[in-house]
């Protein structure tokens, strides 16, 4: 069996599933018909459909009445294979700087404030609201800071913008030890955090957008402080050592 053979057929059905040649539900072909309609063997047929399994772009079913049919990821799932080639991205980078990390997040976080602003409902002000009411000056809220950020991107009401925000976050809260951050990087999160919330909720497009920005400027010195602090006690720790 070809390795170039099963990829190049795998690449040509998933070429036809993304372009809506194939839409959801449709039945593929059998393993003999796609055989004869690629020129090659039903063994590279079977390699090429579980390609696709693996990228949830077919469902397979087993038995007399088994086949493959397309199959459509959800949010979630396009989200996570954004995350597994991100990480292997930066890996491949060597890690990408602090001001790297945030620059992206500013590029898709200003606008997603500025979309919220516009189009938040009231139950995602109550959200908000309550997140707010929920921080505390400490890393134990950090997942409510976290959710602060998830929320506007649901008000912002744009799945796209929501999903490419997932990769980033992930990164970030992998690179960060934030029982490292000092009380008073909370506070200001949790300051940020109100004066966004009160620009979201007042419809004001551009405060929102000048806001998120700012606050994410102020997260970027409080990472490089933090990251600082962690090589001077890994340098520290290793002259100990020696």
């Amino acid at each position: 069996m070809s390795e170039r053979g099963f990829n190049r057929v795998a690449g040509e059905l998933r070429k036809q599933i993304i372009t809506g040649h194939l839409a959801q539900g449709d039945r593929l072909p059998s393993e003999a018909e796609l055989s004869a309609q690629y020129s090659v063997s039903r063994s590279t047929i079977r390699e090429a459909l579980r390609v696709l399994e693996s990228q949830n772009l077919i469902v397979t079913t087993r038995g007399a009445s088994g086949g493959s049919w397309i199959n459509h990821p959800n949010r979630d799932e396009i989200a996570g294979y954004l995350e597994t080639g991100f990480k292997l991205m930066t890996l491949a980078l060597d890690m990408p700087s602090v001001e790297a990390l945030l620059e992206v997040r500013a590029i898709v976080e200003v606008p997603a404030a500025q979309l919220a602003a516009q189009r938040r409902t009231d139950e995602q002000i109550e959200q908000l609201a309550e997140s707010i009411r929920s921080h505390k000056p400490s890393a134990e809220s950090h997942s409510v800071h976290r959710s602060f950020h998830g929320i506007i991107f649901e008000a912002a009401n744009n799945a796209l913008l929501h999903t490419v925000s997932q990769p980033i976050f992930a990164v970030v809260d992998e690179r960060f030890a934030r029982d490292k951050a000092p009380p008073e990087m909370w506070e200001e999160v949790a300051r940020f955090h109100e004066e966004i919330f009160e620009a979201v909720r007042d419809q004001d497009s551009k405060a929102a957008g000048e806001l998120m920005r700012e606050h994410l400027a102020q997260l970027t010195t409080a990472y490089l402080a933090m990251t600082r602090t962690s090589i001077r006690e890994e340098a520290s720790m290793h002259s100990s050592s020696n």
